[in-house]
Protein backbone atom coordinates (compact mmCIF):
# COMPACT_ATOMS: atom_id res chain seq x y z
CA UNK A 1 0.00 0.00 0.00
CA UNK A 2 0.97 3.71 -0.01
CA UNK A 3 1.52 4.02 3.39
CA UNK A 4 3.81 0.85 3.72
CA UNK A 5 6.09 2.19 0.77
CA UNK A 6 6.16 5.54 2.39
CA UNK A 7 6.88 3.77 5.91
CA UNK A 8 9.72 1.90 3.55
CA UNK A 9 11.64 5.26 2.23
CA UNK A 10 11.31 6.80 5.82
CA UNK A 11 13.07 3.80 6.80
CA UNK A 12 15.76 3.90 4.03
CA UNK A 13 16.29 7.73 4.51
CA UNK A 14 16.47 6.77 8.06
CA UNK A 15 19.29 4.23 7.39
CA UNK A 16 21.10 6.37 5.13
CA UNK A 17 21.36 8.89 7.48
CA UNK A 18 22.77 6.20 10.09
CA UNK A 19 25.20 5.30 7.45
CA UNK A 20 26.45 8.92 6.79
CA UNK A 21 26.40 9.77 10.48
CA UNK A 22 28.83 6.78 11.44
CA UNK A 23 31.14 7.59 8.78
CA UNK A 24 31.08 11.26 9.61
CA UNK A 25 32.23 10.09 13.18
CA UNK A 26 34.75 7.85 11.59
CA UNK A 27 35.90 10.55 9.83
CA UNK A 28 36.03 12.68 12.44
CA UNK A 29 37.71 10.01 15.20
CA UNK A 30 40.74 9.68 12.72
CA UNK A 31 41.68 12.96 11.97
CA UNK A 32 40.80 13.52 15.70
CA UNK A 33 43.55 11.13 16.64
CA UNK A 34 45.90 12.24 13.95
CA UNK A 35 45.49 16.33 14.88
CA UNK A 36 45.94 14.86 19.23
CA UNK A 37 49.04 13.38 17.49
CA UNK A 38 50.65 16.04 15.46
CA UNK A 39 49.98 18.43 18.26
CA UNK A 40 51.97 16.34 20.45
CA UNK A 41 55.01 15.54 18.61
CA UNK A 42 55.65 19.26 17.18
CA UNK A 43 54.60 20.35 20.87
CA UNK A 44 57.92 18.05 22.19
CA UNK A 45 59.57 18.97 18.90
CA UNK A 46 58.84 22.93 20.47
CA UNK A 47 59.96 22.04 23.80
CA UNK A 48 63.24 20.14 22.53
CA UNK A 49 64.20 22.41 20.47
CA UNK A 50 63.64 25.65 22.62
CA UNK A 51 64.34 24.16 26.59
CA UNK A 52 67.84 23.10 27.41
CA UNK A 53 66.22 21.20 30.54
CA UNK A 54 66.13 17.79 28.53
CA UNK A 55 69.74 17.85 27.77
CA UNK A 56 71.41 19.46 30.81
CA UNK A 57 69.47 16.62 32.82
CA UNK A 58 71.08 14.17 30.69
CA UNK A 59 74.72 15.23 31.00
CA UNK A 60 74.29 15.20 34.63
CA UNK A 61 71.96 11.40 34.03
CA UNK A 62 74.77 10.25 31.82
CA UNK A 63 77.79 11.60 33.59
CA UNK A 64 79.04 13.18 30.61
CA UNK A 65 81.78 15.49 32.52
CA UNK A 66 83.21 12.67 33.83
CA UNK A 67 84.08 11.24 30.44
CA UNK A 68 84.94 14.33 29.30
CA UNK A 69 87.58 14.52 31.86
CA UNK A 70 88.52 10.82 31.22
CA UNK A 71 88.86 11.24 27.56
CA UNK A 72 91.51 14.42 28.89
CA UNK A 73 93.34 12.26 31.07
CA UNK A 74 94.22 9.77 28.48
CA UNK A 75 95.12 12.93 25.98
CA UNK A 76 97.42 14.62 27.97
CA UNK A 77 98.79 11.48 29.61
CA UNK A 78 99.87 10.35 25.53
CA UNK A 79 101.00 14.29 25.13
CA UNK A 80 103.08 14.02 27.58
CA UNK A 81 105.96 12.41 26.06
CA UNK A 82 106.10 15.23 23.06
CA UNK A 83 105.31 18.25 24.67
CA UNK A 84 107.36 17.57 28.02
CA UNK A 85 104.48 19.53 29.70
CA UNK A 86 103.07 17.72 33.08
CA UNK A 87 99.57 16.30 32.44
CA UNK A 88 98.69 17.70 35.80
CA UNK A 89 99.56 21.49 34.18
CA UNK A 90 95.77 20.76 32.31
CA UNK A 91 94.36 18.06 34.53
CA UNK A 92 94.33 19.62 38.19
CA UNK A 93 92.49 22.66 37.26
CA UNK A 94 90.06 20.56 34.68
CA UNK A 95 87.93 18.94 37.21
CA UNK A 96 84.52 17.29 37.24
CA UNK A 97 82.54 20.23 37.94
CA UNK A 98 84.22 22.81 36.02
CA UNK A 99 83.99 20.73 32.67
CA UNK A 100 80.19 20.40 33.97
CA UNK A 101 79.45 24.28 34.58
CA UNK A 102 81.54 25.23 31.18
CA UNK A 103 79.01 22.29 29.27
CA UNK A 104 75.95 23.57 30.83
CA UNK A 105 77.03 27.14 29.79
CA UNK A 106 77.47 26.45 26.30
CA UNK A 107 74.28 24.68 26.00
CA UNK A 108 72.57 27.41 27.38
CA UNK A 109 73.75 29.52 24.87
CA UNK A 110 73.28 27.41 22.26
CA UNK A 111 69.21 27.00 23.58
CA UNK A 112 69.53 30.73 23.45
CA UNK A 113 69.97 31.17 19.76
CA UNK A 114 67.54 28.38 19.37
CA UNK A 115 65.06 30.95 20.57
CA UNK A 116 65.95 33.16 18.28
CA UNK A 117 68.61 35.02 20.77
CA UNK A 118 71.01 36.71 18.36
CA UNK A 119 73.90 34.43 20.03
CA UNK A 120 75.83 31.49 19.26
CA UNK A 121 78.08 29.39 21.51
CA UNK A 122 81.85 29.47 21.19
CA UNK A 123 84.99 29.17 22.60
CA UNK A 124 85.04 32.67 24.17
CA UNK A 125 81.98 31.64 26.74
CA UNK A 126 84.75 28.98 28.25
CA UNK A 127 86.61 30.25 31.49
CA UNK A 128 89.66 29.72 30.37
CA UNK A 129 91.20 31.53 32.95
CA UNK A 130 92.45 28.84 35.22
CA UNK A 131 94.10 26.77 32.89
CA UNK A 132 96.27 30.47 31.24
CA UNK A 133 97.39 30.60 34.63
CA UNK A 134 98.14 27.14 35.01
CA UNK A 135 100.35 26.99 32.38
CA UNK A 136 101.93 30.44 32.55
CA UNK A 137 102.61 29.79 35.73
CA UNK A 138 104.49 26.22 34.42
CA UNK A 139 106.18 28.19 31.51
CA UNK A 140 107.54 30.49 33.57
CA UNK A 141 108.83 28.42 36.59
CA UNK A 142 110.55 26.42 33.70
CA UNK A 143 112.48 29.33 32.06
CA UNK A 144 113.27 30.26 35.59
CA UNK A 145 114.66 26.96 36.49
CA UNK A 146 117.22 26.66 33.13
CA UNK A 147 117.59 30.46 32.91
CA UNK A 148 115.53 31.02 29.43
CA UNK A 149 115.01 34.21 28.82
CA UNK A 150 111.32 35.19 27.97
CA UNK A 151 111.82 36.92 24.55
CA UNK A 152 109.11 36.77 21.45
CA UNK A 153 110.07 33.32 21.21
CA UNK A 154 108.93 32.61 24.65
CA UNK A 155 105.86 34.36 24.22
CA UNK A 156 105.40 32.19 21.43
CA UNK A 157 105.37 29.35 22.87
CA UNK A 158 102.87 29.79 25.42
CA UNK A 159 100.34 31.46 23.27
CA UNK A 160 100.98 28.43 21.10
CA UNK A 161 100.44 26.05 24.26
CA UNK A 162 97.43 28.24 25.39
CA UNK A 163 95.43 28.02 21.95
CA UNK A 164 96.02 24.70 21.21
CA UNK A 165 94.60 23.58 25.12
CA UNK A 166 91.68 25.56 24.46
CA UNK A 167 90.41 24.32 21.43
CA UNK A 168 91.17 20.53 21.95
CA UNK A 169 89.16 21.20 25.69
CA UNK A 170 86.44 23.02 23.86
CA UNK A 171 85.91 20.55 21.32
CA UNK A 172 85.07 17.98 24.15
CA UNK A 173 83.17 20.15 25.96
CA UNK A 174 81.25 20.84 23.00
CA UNK A 175 79.31 17.02 22.99
CA UNK A 176 76.37 18.73 21.37
CA UNK A 177 78.24 19.70 18.18
CA UNK A 178 77.26 23.69 17.98
CA UNK A 179 80.42 24.50 15.87
CA UNK A 180 79.75 21.62 13.27
CA UNK A 181 76.17 22.74 13.40
CA UNK A 182 77.50 26.40 12.45
CA UNK A 183 79.80 25.30 10.02
CA UNK A 184 77.19 23.11 8.21
CA UNK A 185 73.74 25.65 8.74
CA UNK A 186 72.50 23.03 10.57
CA UNK A 187 72.22 25.56 13.28
CA UNK A 188 69.67 27.78 11.47
CA UNK A 189 67.77 25.29 10.58
CA UNK A 190 67.05 24.47 14.03
CA UNK A 191 65.80 28.42 14.44
CA UNK A 192 63.27 27.36 12.07
CA UNK A 193 62.20 24.05 13.23
CA UNK A 194 61.77 25.56 16.53
CA UNK A 195 59.61 28.59 15.14
CA UNK A 196 57.70 25.94 12.54
CA UNK A 197 56.53 23.43 15.28
CA UNK A 198 55.33 26.46 17.29
CA UNK A 199 52.72 27.33 14.65
CA UNK A 200 52.33 23.52 13.95
CA UNK A 201 51.43 22.66 17.12
CA UNK A 202 48.55 25.62 17.46
CA UNK A 203 47.75 24.89 14.10
CA UNK A 204 46.88 21.15 15.16
CA UNK A 205 45.48 22.59 18.47
CA UNK A 206 42.84 24.84 16.12
CA UNK A 207 42.12 21.53 14.09
CA UNK A 208 41.55 19.16 17.13
CA UNK A 209 39.20 21.39 18.85
CA UNK A 210 37.43 21.79 15.42
CA UNK A 211 37.11 17.90 14.86
CA UNK A 212 36.15 17.61 18.60
CA UNK A 213 33.77 19.82 18.36
CA UNK A 214 31.75 18.14 15.71
CA UNK A 215 32.70 14.74 17.21
CA UNK A 216 30.82 15.51 20.26
CA UNK A 217 27.61 17.08 18.02
CA UNK A 218 28.15 13.79 16.00
CA UNK A 219 28.08 11.15 18.89
CA UNK A 220 25.15 12.94 21.33
CA UNK A 221 24.73 9.56 23.59
CA UNK A 222 28.24 8.16 22.40
CA UNK A 223 30.64 10.35 23.17
CA UNK A 224 32.85 8.40 25.51
CA UNK A 225 33.11 6.00 23.59
CA UNK A 226 34.12 7.86 20.11
CA UNK A 227 36.55 9.77 22.70
CA UNK A 228 37.94 6.47 23.54
CA UNK A 229 38.07 5.19 20.34
CA UNK A 230 40.09 8.50 18.98
CA UNK A 231 42.75 8.33 22.02
CA UNK A 232 42.92 4.67 21.95
CA UNK A 233 44.09 5.32 18.14
CA UNK A 234 46.42 8.15 18.70
CA UNK A 235 47.86 6.51 21.82
CA UNK A 236 48.61 3.17 19.86
CA UNK A 237 49.99 5.16 16.93
CA UNK A 238 52.47 6.98 18.80
CA UNK A 239 53.58 4.05 21.14
CA UNK A 240 54.12 1.15 19.22
CA UNK A 241 57.13 3.33 16.84
CA UNK A 242 58.98 4.44 19.85
CA UNK A 243 58.75 1.17 21.70
CA UNK A 244 59.75 -0.86 19.22
CA UNK A 245 63.10 1.98 19.07
CA UNK A 246 63.70 1.46 22.89
CA UNK A 247 62.71 -2.70 22.63
CA UNK A 248 65.48 -3.35 19.94
CA UNK A 249 67.73 -0.59 21.64
CA UNK A 250 67.74 1.07 17.98
CA UNK A 251 70.28 4.34 19.29
CA UNK A 252 72.80 1.66 20.96
CA UNK A 253 73.86 0.55 17.19
CA UNK A 254 74.51 4.19 16.37
CA UNK A 255 78.62 4.26 15.79
CA UNK A 256 79.61 7.13 17.63
CA UNK A 257 83.57 6.95 18.43
CA UNK A 258 83.49 9.38 21.23
CA UNK A 259 82.22 8.07 24.66
CA UNK A 260 80.75 11.51 26.03
CA UNK A 261 79.44 12.20 22.51
CA UNK A 262 77.45 8.88 22.60
CA UNK A 263 76.31 8.61 26.10
CA UNK A 264 74.81 12.47 25.47
CA UNK A 265 73.14 11.70 21.92
CA UNK A 266 71.56 8.07 23.09
CA UNK A 267 70.27 9.18 26.58
CA UNK A 268 68.81 11.97 24.83
CA UNK A 269 67.14 9.88 22.23
CA UNK A 270 66.08 7.05 24.69
CA UNK A 271 64.59 9.72 27.09
CA UNK A 272 62.15 11.23 23.94
CA UNK A 273 61.09 8.02 23.17
CA UNK A 274 60.46 6.81 26.66
CA UNK A 275 58.64 9.82 26.62
CA UNK A 276 56.82 9.47 23.82
CA UNK A 277 55.78 6.25 24.48
CA UNK A 278 54.34 6.68 27.87
CA UNK A 279 52.45 9.39 27.15
CA UNK A 280 51.30 7.03 24.21
CA UNK A 281 50.57 3.98 26.64
CA UNK A 282 48.99 6.57 28.83
CA UNK A 283 46.43 7.94 26.02
CA UNK A 284 45.50 4.19 24.91
CA UNK A 285 44.71 2.92 28.25
CA UNK A 286 42.23 6.16 28.73
CA UNK A 287 41.00 5.27 25.12
CA UNK A 288 40.63 1.91 26.02
CA UNK A 289 38.45 2.78 29.56
CA UNK A 290 36.59 4.92 27.76
CA UNK A 291 35.70 2.65 24.65
CA UNK A 292 34.57 0.31 27.90
CA UNK A 293 32.47 3.11 29.86
CA UNK A 294 30.87 4.06 26.18
CA UNK A 295 29.53 0.42 25.73
CA UNK A 296 27.98 -0.12 29.66
CA UNK A 297 26.58 3.29 29.01
CA UNK A 298 24.84 1.83 25.33
CA UNK A 299 23.72 -1.52 26.65
CA UNK A 300 22.18 -0.38 29.98
CA UNK A 301 20.52 2.61 27.81
CA UNK A 302 19.32 -0.06 25.42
Amino acid sequence: SRRQRQMCIRDRVYTMKQVVTLLFRILCTVILAFSLLGAFALGYAAYATGSSHIYLHQLEQQQVAEKVRSNLETYYAAQEHSTAIPKEVYLDVLTTDWISTQMETLTEAGYAGFRGANTRPAQSDVDFSALESSITNYFETYADSISYPKDDTYTEKLNEAISAAESKIYKQLDVFQFETMEKSGLFEKVIKLHRLSIYGTVGAAVVSVACLCILLLLARRQRTYWMGCTLLAGGLMLAAPFGYLLGSQYFQRFSIKDPAIFSFFTGVMEHGSLVCMITGLIGAGMGLLGICIGIIKSRRNA
